[in-house]
């Protein structure tokens, strides 16, 4: 299911972003449980219904004394509440697909990011685990040629001090890579073990030219995430206040009655 032995791509990436990420299963839940809503129509209001004894009191008050009642009323809108909070139900099912996509997008370019900076991270971590392997073959050759009486012992510490500064930056290497990988894995909702080297590490491409700020500014009013959350809240709101309108209208409330007269 997960293909641990599949080299780790961008489009394998994002292939296990869109299966396992929690912050998509996340937004995914809200739009499932917020469609399942706007699937169902508003109901009518439920009947009332009231029951009791009438007792009555006083030195005028004849038998009996205590008298039962009974009601039951059903409620009827004079405005179009109903339709007005299935439109709202839908809008807000809408606003929750948005949502969904908007930090799909928003994801998806912050992964962009982090797997361009996990390929270069390994590749620097090579470069410095390289550049350790010679320092300490320097220092290994330093070390015999001051058994001979070829070097110095301040030669040979300086090529130790070398050795231990390069070192130090394999580790940092390593923990800039840790860093990443661990920043992918909460993304992607996997472990870190899947994160193997792809035969040819490709960075993803970029544009070979920078766009026209005017074109920029269309393209964002077109497709930027937040913009597309602001539509949709706005349409929400919209409903929102026309289902407070529609409940300015009053109800009709019809229902038959029944009570005994008190012995007064």
């Amino acid at each position: 299911d997960l293909g641990e032995e599949q080299p780790f791509t961008f489009p394998r990436a994002t292939a296990l972003m869109a299966r396992h990420g929690p912050s998509l299963k996340e937004a995914r839940a809200e739009y499932e449980t917020a469609l399942a809503i706007a699937k169902v129509k508003t109901p009518f209001p439920n009947p009332s219904l009231q029951a009791g004894p009438r007792f009555g009191f006083g030195p005028d008050a004849a038998d009996p004394r205590l008298q039962p009642f009974a009601s039951i009323g059903f409620t009827i809108h004079t405005g179009p509440r109903r339709a007005r909070q299935d439109d709202l139900n839908r809008l807000a099912a809408e606003l929750a697909f948005v949502g969904m996509q908007a930090r799909h997008r928003e994801i998806c370019l912050d992964l962009r990011r982090l797997y361009s900076e996990w390929i270069l991270t390994r590749a620097r971590l090579e470069t410095r685990k390289a550049r350790s392997e010679a320092a300490e073959k320097s220092l290994a050759t330093g070390r015999k040629l001051a058994e001979t009486g070829f070097a110095s012992p301040l030669d040979t510490g300086l090529l130790e001090l070398e050795a231990v500064r390069v070192r130090m930056d394999v580790l940092n290497g390593r923990r800039e890579l840790a860093a990443i990988e661990g920043e992918l894995s909460g993304i992607l909702g996997v472990k870190t073990g899947l994160f193997l080297t792809p035969p040819e590490p490709l960075l993803p491409e970029l544009p070979p030219a920078m766009t026209d700020i005017q074109e920029l500014t269309t393209l964002m009013a077109a497709n930027h995430p937040g913009l597309a959350v602001l539509r949709a809240r706005y349409e929400v709101a919209e409903a929102g206040l026309r289902l407070e309108v529609a409940r300015q209208y009053p109800d009709l409330l019809l229902g038959p009655s029944f009570e005994a007269q008190l012995g007064e």
